[in-house]
Order: structure tokens, then sequence, then C-alpha cells
């Protein structure tokens, strides 16, 4: 790893912390929300659909309402609301 790729030269980086955790979630984990709408992140007067994450098998991504392994279910087209 390369020193002076840390935030703002604050601290040390190693590469367990900055690429095993942090970025692992950046490369192997995709989110969508089950509903097909705009503006499905955030505060709304109109219905929220649930946050769905792909995983790799045996992790767990907590920012996710639901998590799955099954790619098929996953690429699924989202429902649209009426």
């Amino acid at each position: 790893m390369n020193k002076d790729a840390n935030w703002n030269n604050r601290y040390e980086e190693t590469q367990e912390d900055y690429i095993d955790n942090y970025m692992a979630k950046n490369l192997y984990i995709l989110q969508a929300n089950t509903l097909n709408q705009a503006e499905p992140e955030g505060k709304s007067n109109h219905e929220q659909g649930s946050h769905v994450a792909l995983v790799p098998q045996g992790v767990t991504y907590p920012n996710s309402d639901y998590n799955t392994t099954d790619e098929k279910w996953f690429w699924q087209s989202p429902d649209t609301p009426e």
C-alpha cells in the first residue's frame, strides 16, 4: 500500500483495513431498491421499497434490508408502483 494513499493524510491504512474491509463492499456488494421509481432513497411522501444487497457467499451486509446470494433473483425486474 502507498503510505500516502490515506484519507486526508490523517492516519495510515493497512491493506487489511482498506482493501479487505472498506473496498470489498464497493467491489463485491451490489445493492438495489425493490421499487422502480424516482427518488428511491431517503425520506419521501411516496412508498419506498426495500434495499436488497447481492453479496458473496458467507457475507452479510448490515446496511441493507435484505441480503441474497441468488443472482437470478437479484437481477429480476423491480416492481413498479401503480
